[in-house]
Parts: structure tokens; sequence; C-alpha cells
């Protein structure tokens, strides 16, 4: 019951770290897990860790063309 909850918090939300899956963890069952023993957890349930990487911003603003007034 726990595992499949934990699933579906992870397919509604992102979470960064092994640490904030473990708070999460914490704050919802009480239960306390390592960042090391997380990893293995989700591992063994199916998920990987995918690197984040930053992505270039351009702000909404410059890419709306302004209309000219005359």
């Amino acid at each position: 019951m726990q595992i499949s909850l934990l699933c579906k918090e992870l397919e509604r939300h992102i979470y960064t770290t092994a640490k904030s899956v473990s708070e999460w963890v914490k704050e919802t069952f009480g239960i306390t897990y390592t960042s090391a023993g997380m990893v293995d957890l989700l591992n063994r349930i199916g998920f990987t860790y995918k690197k984040t990487t930053e992505v270039p911003f351009v702000r909404q603003m410059q890419r709306i063309k302004r209309p000219s007034f005359k």
C-alpha cells in the first residue's frame, strides 16, 4: 500500500533528490530513510535517477511581438 502511494506521488510530482523523497515519506508514513536507502528503494521499485539540466530561458515578453501604434 505504501509503495503504491509512493509511486503515485512520484508520478504526480518531480523530486530532484532522494533526500526530498525521504522527507515526503517521513511526513506521510513516519518512516525514516537515508538518502542511500531511498535510492536503493527507488531502484527496486523501478525508478531511476536522471540528472537535471539547466535550460535557457527566454522571457515571454521578448518573444511576443509588440503591436506598433500609429
